[in-house]
């Protein structure tokens, strides 16, 4: 996945992390984990941070979120076809999203706002 990354696309990340006061993490089974971990750590620069586990809350989060978040998607494969819908939905929403994933077809890391 290291070598997928563009720098650009991560400091573009960082830059839309920085702004936002919330952080929200989509994240199911063993990435569910990372997510724990991963928003441990963001929490300590002072963001508030949610982990949704649960396919229905992160559906109904995406439909209901305001744009002061920032949301995380994290998959191995993008091949849930929920975590797809929610990408949809957050970006017809206008809500800046990412997604953290190796699935060679698309790259690691995507941010997506407007």
């Amino acid at each position: 996945m290291k070598d997928m990354l563009n720098l650009d696309e991560f400091q573009e990340f960082v830059q839309t992390l920085s702004q936002s006061q919330y952080i929200d993490i989509y994240a199911h089974d063993a990435n569910a984990k990372i997510a724990q971990y991963g928003g441990h750590l963001l929490s300590n620069t002072g963001k508030f941070v949610q982990i949704y586990q649960d396919t229905e809350l992160q559906i109904n989060h995406s439909l209901n979120v305001s744009k002061e978040h920032v949301i995380i998607i994290i998959s191995k494969h993008l091949k849930n076809i929920y975590l797809l819908d929610i990408a949809k939905t957050l970006s017809r929403r206008h809500i800046p999203f990412t997604v953290i994933t190796g699935y060679e077809k698309m790259p690691y890391l995507n941010i997506h706002h407007q």
